[in-house]
């Protein structure tokens, strides 16, 4: 069930703000097993854990912002289609900035929407420098290949230098 996130602190970065936190838990080995978070009796902070335990769930960011970055192409069991901006533009600090720093982007592309040279049309993996457009962001905390941020909507609006992944 989603909750009003008023005993949640994150710190993200203007435009984005947390609206949303949902099955919130703590992960670790102080716990015997997943210990659910009562928001309305505690707070949950993604700056520093308590006793070495992760926060796990799901949370809605709202906000929009055009970010540059690395669009890469390579399939696997987590995904397709990858987005990492440059510097840190969604989150300042703390234990979330690994798991926010590449956006899962879910949409399907063709390689001429996206300009792919010929020569990287049968490449398991590419990258090119891109702009994106995104709005609102879904982020799952967790261990598992779902895991990750996906911007509920986004546009590519400029890829350029592409080059097969190193």
């Amino acid at each position: 069930m989603w909750t009003e996130p008023n005993n949640v602190s994150i710190p993200l970065k203007n435009p984005f703000r947390l609206n949303a936190a949902c099955n919130l838990r703590w992960i670790g080995f102080a716990y015997q097993k997943d210990q659910a978070i009562d928001l309305s009796k505690e707070k949950a902070s993604f700056e520093r854990y308590k006793n070495d335990c992760e926060v796990y769930g799901e949370l809605l960011l709202i906000g929009a912002a055009t970010l540059q970055g690395t669009l890469r192409y390579e399939e696997g069991p987590a995904g397709t289609w990858w987005f990492n901006p440059y510097g840190k533009p969604i989150i300042s600090r703390g234990p979330l900035e690994h798991k926010i720093a590449s956006l899962k982007l879910t949409g399907d592309h063709t390689p001429q929407a996206l300009h792919v040279p010929h020569s990287l049309d049968k490449a398991d993996c590419w990258e090119a420098k891109a702009v994106v457009r995104i709005s609102d962001i879904w982020l799952r905390i967790s261990d598992s290949d779902e895991a990750g941020a996906y911007p509920a909507k986004y546009s590519i609006t400029k890829v350029s230098n592409h080059h097969r992944c190193n």
